[in-house]
């Protein structure tokens, strides 16, 4: 028959335990149970020096903390693995009446706590695995709302990007009707008072002018629809693909038209 503990053979990864206790036989029972259920790995040193050592050494997925060791307290491990930045959920042991022992180790970050005068061996894989998955659940929540806030500045960079590549492609249309109206104007002047060659050479010089403005214009445009495909992007809208489709397009056009102006 399975142990409730053991895992299938699809879960093979185990939890990587980290026991510090000065208590010798209390470790070592704590140890040979937790791998004779082939779901954890154990390590184990006696001093909370020697704790702060191995976390930083290499990851642990839980540690298991005394509270009572010679020369550094649990809660001294708990305020300096703070301060180091050393992310392991922690399971904090306790003495009898240490309650606020326990409700000070909470504080400072540890997940839960057990009384070792109410220590059931059985019970700990379960005290284990609960506070894992409580940990592996924060840390996705962390994830989730760390990639929201950046969904949200690349949404909001976006929109800014838009807004001004708008009023810069507005004053650029207007700019360009001045100066197609200005060329207009010249152009009917200048057919005036010359000789037919030279009319010819205006004219000619005129029509790439006037392809140049068109372009200009046009590109405008599309820097207008990029921003709008980018923006939809972001917020996921469902017309997003077909928006690259239809700037895409826009493009080929664009391309053509310079090579209809350099050719």
């Amino acid at each position: 028959m399975q142990s409730p503990y053991e895992e299938s053979p699809e879960e093979t990864r185990r939890i990587h335990v980290l026991i510090a206790d000065d208590e010798e036989l209390f470790h070592k029972s704590c140890a040979l149970f937790l791998r004779s259920t082939n779901c954890y790995d154990v390590d184990s040193v006696e001093s909370g020096i020697d704790a702060l050592n191995a976390l930083k050494r290499q990851p642990f997925d839980v540690l298991i903390l005394d509270y009572k060791m010679p020369h550094m307290s649990g809660l001294d491990v708990l305020q300096k693995m703070a301060e180091d930045k050393i992310d392991t959920p922690t399971i904090m042991l306790t003495g009898a009446g240490s309650e606020n022992v326990a409700i000070e180790a909470l504080k400072y970050g540890a997940y839960d706590y057990i009384r070792k005068d109410l220590f059931d061996l059985n019970h700990l894989p379960i005290i284990i695995n609960g506070v894992y998955e409580r940990y592996l659940f924060k840390k996705q929540k962390m994830l989730f709302e760390d990639l929201h806030k950046r969904e949200g500045h690349n949404t909001t960079t976006a929109e800014l990007t838009r807004n001004y590549i708008s009023i810069s492609s507005q004053l650029l249309s207007t700019t360009l009707s001045v100066v197609a109206l200005v060329l207009e104007d010249t152009e009917k002047e200048l057919k005036l008072n010359l000789p037919a060659e030279a009319k010819a050479n205006i004219e000619k010089a005129y029509d790439t002018l006037k392809e140049s403005y068109k372009i200009i214009s046009f590109g405008t445009k599309s820097l207008l629809d990029l921003t709008r495909v980018i923006s939809n992007r972001l917020e996921g809208t469902i017309d997003a693909q077909q928006d690259v489709e239809d700037l895409d397009a826009k493009l080929k056009i664009l391309k053509q038209r310079m090579r209809s102006i350099l050719d």
